[in-house]
């Protein structure tokens, strides 16, 4: 199966418009790729494979060896940002390249372009990262207080039989569980997709840089990699313990009202049990799966 169908398939059009732009322009960079021309064997690969040394280096190292402005590191913020965020691999900074052949005016193209995606991904994974951590705080503040209000009120309506008010304002508040429980269960679901969302796109990286070293003969497939491993968008430690923490918010909300009716919570073990599943899959079975089709 080609690589640009399978993002196709798992990309933009099985996530939200929000999500649409932020996958790697594969076809883009293909077109790129094929405007180098091809390395004849012998002097002159030899002579881009030195020039590339910096751009090898990953995101952070090409404006070194480029002959463009458009070359500079896209990356490099990014991964200063980066480097005081707690649970996540710290960003290496490559050493200063030598001065070599400059490289021609489409490679340094297609590197700056390739910089430009990286530095789109960690912006937006690091927003995802934001945006998730305060919507699971303020689920878990409004579950709090859904405990404080209605501790007991149980109890009260059972022992009060007369007492109208507390009856009529049981199901309100049964009701209002179920929604944070579904609200719950939606950031569940977003922290999940960016999981997917991550492996997805490093995969796309890892094979576009295939067919650039297939094409020219230069080795920028490992080292560059090797930088994006460290990139923000790959970090997905925090992101993983989101999923845990928002199974673990479920788990005390379903615990609050345990006569829930029984489809809900069979529900809500599904999607901690489908959670956990996915959850594993992008840090195991992701090698499977997309990395299969990479080195394809």
């Amino acid at each position: 199966m080609k690589f640009s169908k399978l993002l196709i398939a798992n990309g933009p059009q099985s996530v939200g418009p929000e999500m649409e732009s932020m996958f790697l322009k594969y076809k883009e960079l293909k077109k790129l790729i094929k405007a180098i021309p091809k390395a004849d064997e012998g002097i002159e690969g030899h002579e881009h494979s030195a020039a590339a040394e910096g751009a090898a280096q990953g995101p952070g190292a090409v404006g070194s060896t480029a002959t463009s402005d458009a070359a500079q590191p896209a990356a490099q913020q990014p991964q200063q940002e980066a480097a005081g965020a707690p649970g996540r691999a710290q960003p290496q900074q490559p050493p200063a390249p030598p001065m070599h052949q400059p490289l021609s005016a489409d490679e340094a193209r297609f590197i700056a372009t390739l910089n430009e995606e990286v530095q789109k991904f960690n912006t937006f994974f690091e927003d995802a990262e934001e945006d998730a951590v305060i919507m699971l705080q303020a689920l878990s503040d409004e579950l709090q207080a859904w405990i404080t209000a209605n501790n007991g009120s149980s109890a009260a309506g059972a022992s009060s039989t007369g007492d109208g008010a507390a009856a009529a304002a049981a199901p309100e508040a049964h009701a209002r569980l179920q929604r944070l429980q579904a609200r719950i269960v939606e950031l569940h679901g977003q922290c999940v997709l960016h999981l997917h969302w991550s492996l997805l796109n490093y995969g796309a990286i890892a094979k576009i840089l295939k067919k650039h070293d297939k094409r020219t003969g230069i080795m920028l497939r490992a080292p560059y990699l090797a930088n994006v491993l460290a990139q923000p968008f790959n970090s997905t430690s925090i992101m993983s313990r989101l999923v845990k923490a928002a199974e673990e918010l479920l788990e005390k909300a379903r615990a609050a009202l345990p006569r829930a009716p029984q489809a809900d919570a069979s529900g809500s073990a599904g999607m901690r049990q489908d959670g956990n599943a996915t959850a594993g899959s992008v840090q195991g079975a992701g090698a499977d799966g997309v990395a299969a089709a990479v080195a394809g």
